[in-house]
């Protein structure tokens, strides 16, 4: 059993053999998020980290829903987020989205042989779209796009 360390879960305890209770949704392997193996939603997030056998760095998460399944994607910056999220609206096949302030951890796991990825939510902030200066990150990703890269870099 794989048990995360407290401080940096604030008591939120996973296992590689049953769910957690924790979780949004415990999702093991091949579970509805397939890029993530917890969802949880915490207060505050886990401090940011950079080892070799353990990351969480902070950022912001956009989540979607509709004909789509119900997913979750990382973002370092606010900006791409936001554009991720109002850009995926405008499908048809997705009727709901939202931007939260949120950290990701990888984490290697020797019983398994592969990394844990878990998604730490802000469970104490409303979402961060649909904001009256929503048209000032809009600008601030235009200006920060590279078309030779596919990462954003703020300017």
């Amino acid at each position: 059993m794989l048990l995360m360390s407290s401080e940096l879960t604030r008591g939120v305890a996973s296992s590689s053999a049953a769910p957690c209770s924790e979780c949004e949704q415990h999702t093991g392997d091949g579970g509805p998020y397939p890029n993530y193996d917890h969802v949880h939603h915490v207060n505050p997030l886990p401090r940011a980290r950079q080892a070799e056998h353990h990351i969480v760095v902070h950022g912001y998460a956009a989540e979607i829903s509709g004909r789509l399944p119900h997913s979750w994607v990382f973002f370092g910056a606010i900006e791409p987020a936001l554009v991720f999220g109002r850009a995926a609206r405008m499908s048809y096949d997705v009727s709901s989205y939202g931007v939260f302030e949120a950290a990701r951890e990888v984490r290697w796991d020797d019983s398994r042989g592969r990394d844990i990825a878990t998604l730490y939510i802000n469970s104490s902030g409303e979402g961060l779209d649909r904001a009256d200066d929503e048209t000032k990150a809009f600008r601030r990703w235009m200006r920060g796009c590279d078309p030779e890269s596919s990462h954003f870099k703020p300017r």
